[in-house]
């Protein structure tokens, strides 16, 4: 049991390790919309990102962890997430993780992460302003999907490409943008 940022109540089940889900909010209303059902947005190790609609439009964000000693619910704090955008890094064997919501600014392979970390017991919001390693040749477009490799988030754009944020050991300001390959129109016969 935990609860919602409006103070409700708000209880989850978990079944077989996130195979599925049930939310209990006493005060939702009884039809809700499909596109506004609790989700599972992202999962990295043990920690899953919950997505749970509350009140007319609003959302509010959990995470799950599900360790061997124990599992917890925790809410986020107030943040601005988008589905696509929202990437998930557990850092295993430490009491740390991040949440990455990647944003587009007005300059071509310039990018805006906005960065919620959770260390040892306490959450730090911080906006770190990067670019591309070539940022003219970096035409990465509106994410889709996110996943994580050891110490990085990583963003597809199913058409694109895919963007890598080293959270961990890189330097501070540069992603690395690695292009799918572009199939000539000839090849692409059907």
């Amino acid at each position: 049991m935990c609860t919602t940022e409006s103070g409700d109540v708000l209880g989850l089940t978990i079944w077989a390790l996130l195979s599925y889900f049930t939310v209990h909010l006493p005060g939702l209303l009884p039809a809700t919309p499909l596109d506004r059902l609790p989700r599972v947005l992202r999962t990295h190790g043990d920690v899953a990102l919950l997505r749970i609609p509350v009140g007319p439009k609003g959302n509010d964000y959990f995470l799950y962890s599900a360790s061997a000693r124990f599992s917890m619910v925790m809410p986020l704090p107030t943040c601005p997430l988008t589905d696509g955008s929202i990437g998930l890094l557990r850092c295993p064997g430490q009491d740390r993780l991040f949440l990455a919501v990647l944003h587009k600014t007005l300059a071509r392979g310039y990018y805006a992460v906005d960065l919620l970390e959770f260390d040892h017991g306490s959450w730090t919001w911080s906006t770190r302003l990067m670019h591309a390693k070539s940022p003219q040749e970096c035409d990465f477009g509106i994410p889709t999907k996110s996943f994580a490799l050891p110490g990085s988030i990583c963003w597809v754009d199913h058409v694109k490409g895919i963007l890598i944020c080293d959270l961990l050991d890189g330097d501070d300001e540069v992603l690395c943008f690695i292009r799918f390959p572009v199939q000539e129109e000839e090849n692409c016969k059907l």
